[in-house]
């Protein structure tokens, strides 16, 4: 068997987002009529994104039980927005942004069932438009991650398991705060973020049914060490990602634990 195996590929993406708000529309025989608004703030806008990207990764077989992955991704996105409340944002021409972003990997096998594997990769997020302005803004900087990960992984004929460790450093994190008025998206000059996750399921033959019992369960920790350097942008201020409703301590930090329990039928004919 080869030791030396690879995959090599290319990327294209474009697509145009469509948005609308209307802050407190105003309400005719109890139903909201979106094409009017109490504050007079009602808009409409289109952002257009186009991504391309190259990619790579080569894997080799030191041993039977040790092998190496290395690879690699450059991406090139471009962005630029039309709307109601400004024509063009930013009025210079599109927003441009680019990365490259590598990945490197061992995995050991402990035996046939059980392999223990550790990686350092890299992530990106381009700028954000913000299309809610009539300034010439473009909302938010690029966000970048460097992953840190050590984990285990076990299959057997009647079960799967794969624990890990990670911890996830950002710099310009893209992250709600909340300025007075309102929540908005900037970044967080750098924020660090590790955990650990647990995940499996099991399988069990009972007569005709096949039952599948699936465990996921994440504990995540987060810690914004430097906000950006507005004074009305502090550390109280920030959103939890992805949860704009909940709102953090003063020193910023939260612990999430996730836990799903499923379980899946299926006939057998």
């Amino acid at each position: 068997m080869d030791k030396l195996s690879y995959v090599v590929g290319v990327y294209y993406y474009e697509t145009e987002a469509v948005f609308g708000f209307n802050v407190n529309p105003v309400i005719v025989d109890g139903y909201a009529d979106r094409t009017r608004s109490g504050f007079n703030f009602i808009g409409h806008s289109t952002d257009f994104i186009e991504s391309r990207a190259i990619f790579g990764e080569i894997n080799y077989d030191i041993s039977d039980r040790m092998r190496l992955i290395a690879g690699v991704r450059y991406t090139e996105e471009e962005k630029y927005g039309e709307g109601t409340l400004n024509p063009r944002y930013p009025a210079e021409g599109a927003v441009e942004d680019d990365a490259w972003t590598p990945r490197f990997a061992i995995h050991y096998d402990l035996n046939n069932e059980t392999s223990i594997y550790g990686s350092i990769s890299k992530g990106f997020k381009s700028s954000v438009l913000n299309n809610a302005t009539t300034q010439n803004e473009f909302g938010t900087k690029p966000e970048y991650v460097t992953n840190f990960e050590v984990g285990l992984k076990k299959t057997t004929a009647d079960y799967r398991v794969a624990l890990a460790v990670f911890n996830m450093k950002y710099k310009d994190q893209q992250a709600q705060v909340w300025d007075g008025q309102a929540a908005i998206l900037s970044n967080a000059d750098e924020s660090d973020l590790y955990g650990f996750e647990l995940e499996g399921n099991y399988n069990v033959n009972v007569s005709s049914i096949i039952n599948e019992l699936n465990l996921h369960s994440k504990i995540v920790h987060i810690n914004f060490d430097e906000i950006i350097k507005n004074n009305h942008f502090q550390k109280e201020n920030i959103f939890e990602p992805n949860d704009p409703a909940s709102h953090l301590n003063e020193d910023a930090h939260a612990l999430y634990i996730k836990k799903i329990f499923k379980i899946i039928k299926e006939k057998k004919y």
